[in-house]
């Protein structure tokens, strides 16, 4: 893949432009493919940005066939793309579907190359997925679980509670980490009750304190250390958006919790975002200095991983 290029060489803002769904996502399949999706659509491109393929996730059959009725329509289900896994040695992506209009869930292996659809067993936590749904008349809010894929396992974690669940895909068996947390909650609490009727736009001023709520980010991989980490965004402590500390947890590779720092502490400006680099993450500031530059700092942290 080139080091560097700019969006529009691939032509993609002409077909999916700035819409309602936001600026469209990247996702790097393997060495030679890109996929680039926004909504229920997703082209892949080869590492010279020539376009393979076109796919609508809509008009998969499996997702069509599948034990609820509402799959069938179309825009009337929910695919995580965005928290997808990636199998990049497979060009393989992992990805939840739920129904917008009941709760049916589904966990989805899509091969990229055949576009074959298989379902996934049931390994996650389905009834605490359904019990943070939110619906109101017009608008649903349900955050799917975030899906990391390693070393052959399957690492489901939540934004609105702290456990862990791995599936090793060679021997079809399962394992549930409780996670223990020392300086905020380790789940929302706070679920919306709606009046008989309010506006879609009173129901949605009324979703604000949950989003005040601590809230887990993706689990990642940290190779340089041999460790999987995630921030945590803590309760929000005033009125003010941004008055929240940012935590760290390490993890080591059997998803035994070894640290919980908080990072607020150390800078009060760091940001719940995160990528991790050799010995070091690099974290988003909260406040930006300037419209044309993106603030960053260094995290240096001392790693689990023995010398070899």
């Amino acid at each position: 893949m080139k080091d560097d290029f700019r969006y529009d060489e691939i032509g993609a803002f002409e077909e999916f432009g700035e819409s309602v769904n936001g600026t469209p996502f990247f996702l790097t399949i393997s060495k030679n493919n890109i996929g680039i999706w926004n909504s229920q659509k997703v082209n892949f491109y080869n590492n010279k940005l020539a376009l393979l393929k076109k796919v609508n996730l809509n008009e998969l059959d499996i997702i069509k066939e599948y034990d609820s009725p509402y799959f069938k329509g179309p825009n009337s289900f929910q695919i995580g793309l965005a928290f997808n896994g990636i199998d990049n040695s497979s060009d393989r992506l992992y990805l939840f579907a739920t129904d917008i209009l009941d709760d049916s869930i589904g966990l989805f292996s899509y091969d990229v190359a055949n576009e074959r659809l298989e379902v996934l067993p049931t390994f996650y936590d389905k009834a605490l997925i359904k019990s943070q749904k939110i619906q109101y008349q017009g608008f649903s809010l349900d955050h799917l679980p975030f899906i990391l894929h390693e070393n052959n396992k399957l690492i489901i974690s939540y934004y609105y509670h702290s456990k862990i669940e791995v599936f090793d895909l060679n021997t079809q068996s399962s394992l549930t980490r409780e996670i223990k947390t020392e300086a905020y909650p380790d789940r929302k609490v706070i679920k919306p009750i709606f009046p008989q009727g309010i506006t879609i736009m009173e129901a949605w001023d009324l979703t604000d304190d949950r989003e005040g709520e601590v809230a887990f980010g993706e689990l990642q991989y940290w190779e340089s250390c041999g460790c999987f980490y995630r921030t945590v965004k803590g309760p929000i402590k005033s009125e003010k958006l941004q008055d929240f500390d940012v935590y760290l947890e390490i993890f080591d590779e059997n998803f035994n919790k070894k640290d919980e720092v908080n990072l607020s502490a150390i800078n009060p400006n760091v940001s719940n975002f995160t990528i991790p680099l050799t010995g070091k993450l690099l974290i988003k500031a909260k406040s930006q200095s300037s419209e044309d530059l993106m603030d960053y700092y260094f995290l240096e942290v001392v790693t689990l991983k023995k010398d070899s």
